[in-house]
Parts: structure tokens; C-alpha cells; sequence
């Protein structure tokens, strides 16, 4: 049971994403249901990074929000922590304070908002935290999760500058809402 996946179940819109969520959900309880060195084995080879995709107001970071507390629900992150940091903090940090970010972050989720900032192609001062993005995706997999965020055309030219960010990071697309969609998160919102 988890109040988080209520409540992201519970919004409007956003099917892709909660079939998501509920998978994940559902393949950490099986895993919980294993024996240690089974669940083990089996954990290796989940990916738990993501790159969420979508146009402005189409839920990346509340679903990122949520998502920190349904991974830490499951079982998945043994902390039920969120730490939410934007591109451009991070080039203005350095590689140290991305460090720094990502030591705050042990054990729960490493959320990096605007993330298609850290295009080298764009500004050279986003190399180096690439680089240390890779290494940390792949040598933390297992006591972090990193959520990137930003617009699909953005976020695929930052793909486009190196190869390893779609072997470490599950996309996660993000629809517009409908117009009925529209609608119905607007007559929630005057309740």
C-alpha cells in the first residue's frame, strides 16, 4: 500500500505514467516477495533513472515528487528522500556541488530540473557535470535514483551529445492534457 500511487492515480490525465508507476509498483512487491540473494540477482537489472519528457504543465516534477515517495514506499529507496536541483544550479556548483547534491540525495532521489541546460554543445560548463551524471547513474544505481526533466526537443539534442544517457536513463514521455482533461483539473482546482 501506498499513499503516494493513490494520490498519482487519483490525478487527472496521464495514463502513460501511471502504467508506469503501477508496474514499478508491482515488481517491487514481487521482489520484496523473493529471498534475499534472488531479490539481489533481480534488482541488478532494474533501471531506476529516468528522463521524464514533456511540454510545461504536464506534471514532471509533482510525478517526480510522488514517484520519490513511491520508490522509497516500495521498498526500492531505502530513504524517503527528494532533492530537486535545476540545471543551471548545478553548472553554476561545479562538479563539487554536484557531488555535494548527489551525497544529499544517498538512498532516495536526485531530481535535476531543466536538465537539456547541461548540453555541452549549448554551454561547455555543462560537460563536466555530464560526465559526472553518467559516472554517478551508473556507479550509484543501487542507493540512488536520478530523475531528469525537460521539454522532448531539448532534452533529445542533450541525448544526441553522448550515448550513455540512453543506456542509464528510462524516458518517461509526458502527454499535453486534453481539453476534457483541461476541464476536469480545473473544476478540481475551484473545489
Amino acid at each position: 500500500q501506498s499513499d503516494a500511487v493513490e494520490e498519482l492515480l487519483n490525478m487527472t490525465g496521464m495514463r502513460r505514467v501511471k502504467k508506469l508507476v503501477v508496474s514499478y509498483f508491482k515488481r517491487s512487491i514481487a521482489l520484496n516477495k523473493m529471498s534475499p540473494e534472488n531479490k539481489k540477482k533481480n534488482q541488478n537489472s532494474i533501471n531506476l533513472n529516468f528522463s521524464f519528457l514533456g511540454n510545461p504543465g504536464t506534471g514532471k516534477t509533482v510525478t517526480a515528487r510522488l514517484f520519490a515517495k513511491v520508490l522509497h514506499d516500495s521498498g526500492m529507496r531505502e530513504d524517503n528522500i527528494f532533492v530537486e536541483i535545476t540545471a543551471q544550479q548545478l553548472k553554476d556548483e561545479g562538479a563539487d556541488g554536484f557531488r555535494k547534491f548527489v551525497q544529499q540525495a544517498k538512498g532516495g532521489v536526485l531530481f535535476i530540473d531543466e536538465a537539456y541546460e547541461l548540453n555541452p554543445e549549448k554551454d561547455r560548463s555543462g560537460r563536466p557535470i555530464l560526465s559526472e551524471l553518467l559516472t554517478t547513474a551508473e556507479n550509484n544505481r543501487h542507493d540512488l535514483s536520478i530523475i531528469l526533466a525537460g521539454y522532448r526537443d531539448d532534452m533529445e539534442k542533450l541525448y544526441e551529445t553522448n550515448d550513455g544517457l540512453s543506456s542509464r536513463f528510462e524516458v518517461v514521455q509526458f502527454d499535453d492534457f486534453s481539453k476534457s482533461e483541461m476541464v476536469e483539473i480545473w473544476e478540481k482546482f475551484i473545489e
